[in-house]
């Protein structure tokens, strides 16, 4: 699908959040993954220290203490990571513009979301969930971090090109310290890289010298998976060619 060919920027919606709204209300959610994502599960133990399996872990001490530390998962949708991440214990920070993409995971996960309506907060899971509902860009995520790991599955990928540096700035205020230090953060980033000049998007494409303008400056970058995307991938239709799935992991410099 290449719908967001015909989505233009304006200065009445310069980040596309109308556009996003749409898609779930019209049930356009092919970026949906219907499993926990296959590259979380593999990067799981290089992110948390910890050999953890798809299953709910059993371990009582280990899960109190992995309520200590906070995932920040951008532009969640209602994606299957976030009841993963609350089955091991941790606490899970959202950020979604679609309130149906929020209802839609609290009904296929009776979480007992509770909304807010002066924070913008859903708040569930015996309160190990928050989810944020709004403009990614306007969000005041500072007031909710600094986040232990975050879980890019889409998002960087997701927004106008033009708008990357923003969606940096974003990032940055999620993952410093009060005094403007770097957090120990951990940050796993699916990304995927094709011709530009074939496609617009989205997912929008990641080569090396993106990697390089956004986030060398912050981040020590380690490429931990690399893959060919089917040539029956709608990506790679769209792109008339070769297209790639990157991961990346990012710490702080």
């Amino acid at each position: 699908m290449t719908e967001s060919k015909t989505v233009t920027e304006s200065p009445s919606d310069p980040f596309n959040v109308d556009f996003w709204h749409k898609r779930w209300e019209e049930n356009r959610i092919g970026f949906h993954k219907s499993e926990i994502n296959p590259h979380l599960l593999r990067q799981i133990e290089k992110m948390t220290g910890q050999s953890l399996t798809a299953e709910p872990i059993r371990d009582s001490a280990q899960f109190l203490e992995n309520s200590k530390k906070t995932w920040f998962v951008p532009l969640c949708g209602k994606t299957m990571d976030i009841p993963y991440l609350l089955s091991q214990g941790f606490r899970v920070f959202g950020l979604e513009a679609s309130t149906l993409a929020i209802e839609a995971l609290d009904e296929e996960h009776s979480l007992s979301l509770i909304y807010n309506d002066e924070t913008k907060l859903f708040t569930g899971a015996d309160g190990r969930l928050q989810i944020y509902t709004g403009d990614f860009f306007t969000c005041p995520i500072e007031k909710f971090g600094p986040f232990d790991y975050v879980w890019d599955r889409g998002s960087f990928i997701a927004v106008e090109y033009s708008f990357r540096k923003n969606y940096i700035e974003v990032m940055q205020r999620a993952l410093r310290n009060p005094d403007g230090s770097w957090y120990s953060f951990k940050y796993l980033m699916d990304s995927v890289q094709y011709d530009k000049s074939k496609f617009g998007g989205p997912p929008r494409s990641v080569d090396d010298e993106d990697m390089e303008q956004f986030f060398k400056p912050w981040c020590s970058i380690q490429r931990v998976e690399s893959e060919v995307i089917p040539e029956d991938d709608r990506v790679a239709k769209a792109a008339c060619g070769k297209a790639l799935c990157h991961i990346y992991l990012l710490t702080p410099l």
